[in-house]
């Protein structure tokens, strides 16, 4: 009978410093993803950012652990009206309220603004609705991502030597 050994050692340690680094590199390769899809949220044509909050309410992050089972990169829009811009809106009726009153006029409650330079009074106006962007949802690219992702976990592998 002829028998065969082979020992290996040093195989835990080296798993061990390739679990470190394929987690640093998944959670660096999403947050980079993460911020460059910020970054085209921000700079979207899409809409018309009057006022710049918008833009400025955009942010990105991951929470999570790779080893932990559940990362998770984010894009958000933190402004009051961020969900209207990306979502779009259905036709609606504006009526005044304490928010958009200016104030009782002579003609009592009314909405008042301005529509080619003249100033218009109404008890309510129906708003057509606007049409989503989607500026925050298809500012990741869920295939370039995972590619950045496997790219990197390559990357951890060669690093290490396995």
């Amino acid at each position: 009978m002829i028998i065969a050994e082979l020992e290996i050692s040093g195989l835990d340690a080296a798993l061990e410093r390739a679990d470190d680094e394929i987690g640093s590199a998944v959670t660096r390769a999403l947050e980079e993803a993460m911020e460059e899809g910020a970054d085209r949220a921000r700079t979207t044509t899409a809409f018309k950012d009057r006022t710049g909050a918008l833009r400025q309410s955009i942010e990105s992050g991951t929470r999570g652990a790779f080893m932990g089972g559940t990362l998770e990169g984010h894009v958000a829009a933190r402004a009051r009206h961020a969900s209207y811009v990306n979502d779009g809106t259905a036709p609606h009726t504006i009526r005044p309220n304490s928010k958009n009153l200016i104030g009782k006029t002579s003609r009592g409650r009314r909405l008042r603004f301005e529509v080619g330079g003249r100033t218009v009074y109404a008890r309510e106006v129906k708003h057509p609705g606007t049409q989503a962007t989607n500026f925050v949802t298809e500012s990741i690219a869920p295939d370039e991502v995972m590619a950045r992702i496997d790219d990197a976990v390559q990357d951890a592998v060669r690093k290490v030597g396995l």
